[in-house]
Order: C-alpha cells, then structure tokens, then sequence
C-alpha cells in the first residue's frame, strides 16, 4: 500500500477450502459421497452444492463440489 506495508488482508482467506472431483464414466453421486466421507447417503450435499436436481444427471468430464461437511 502507499506507506510501503504490506496489507494483511487477502481477499482469498475467507471462502471456505473446498475439494473437486472430476466426473468419470460410471460414477454416481452416492459412490462419490461414500468415497468422500463414508456415507452413500450424503449425495444431497454434492447435489446441492453443485446445484443437481436430477442426480443421475452427472456425466464424464463435469467438474463436481465436494463441500466440507463438519
């Protein structure tokens, strides 16, 4: 800044650390939940954070969320 000091503010620090997982050809959401946190059941949080309606609607290639569940 203009008295030459650094800023200690970093625009990036505040958004939440998130995973991705690309898409590939069999997956479902279900398999991806339980790969990523051990529970099938989980798919919703993928879906909605990668806002699916439809969660047979994933195909290879797409780019998906995988949100941190706490």
């Amino acid at each position: 800044d203009e008295d030459g000091q650094k800023s200690s503010q970093n625009p990036t620090t505040r958004t939440q650390a998130r995973k991705t997982n690309r898409v590939q050809q069999g997956d479902r959401l279900d398999y991806l939940a339980y790969k990523e946190y051990g529970q099938a059941g989980m798919w919703r949080e993928i879906a909605a954070a990668n806002h699916i309606e439809d969660p047979l609607d994933i195909h290879p290639g797409q780019l998906l969320i995988l949100p941190k569940i706490s």
